[in-house]
């Protein structure tokens, strides 16, 4: 992508390496960014208390981790506001004002079947089993 001079987005890569239309290229990168956050969220809410008991993490330790964890997600919060925001993204379609008051940005999240869909089926994956060892061919 960068050698024929073009941005290395990834709408861009999937439009060109699948050959698709722009919006399914946009839909793709939707979906495969909803589900990377849908993810984190389920691993951050089931499955880092478990793991820090696992490791005998301390409290202490155990807070270190979970203010680290609420970092990224205002982190990709920030982000995803600034996107819905952003002139650059949005050609002056953008969200406008937040809804005002304290957790009342989920307010204006727009769910559609197929995301609602994709979220139950992400939620429902078996967390990571250890498998192996793994026979070499000779």
């Amino acid at each position: 992508v960068e050698e024929e001079g073009e941005n290395s987005n990834g709408v861009l890569v999937l439009e060109k390496f699948l050959g698709c239309s722009t919006q399914e290229a946009a839909e793709a990168v939707n979906d495969l960014l909803t589900s990377r956050l849908q993810q984190f969220e389920n691993t951050a809410l089931t499955e880092l208390g478990p793991l820090c008991a696992e490791k005998s993490l301390d409290p202490t330790q155990t807070a270190a981790v979970l203010a680290y964890v609420k970092g990224l997600q205002d982190w990709q919060s920030g982000g995803h506001e600034w996107h819905m925001r952003s002139s650059r993204y949005m050609n002056g379609g953008g969200a406008g004002e937040a809804v005002a008051g304290f957790g009342m940005s989920a307010a204006s999240i727009r769910f559609t079947l197929r995301s609602e869909t994709s979220r139950v089926r992400g939620q429902s994956h078996v967390p990571y089993q250890r498998v192996g060892p793994s026979l070499l061919p000779s």
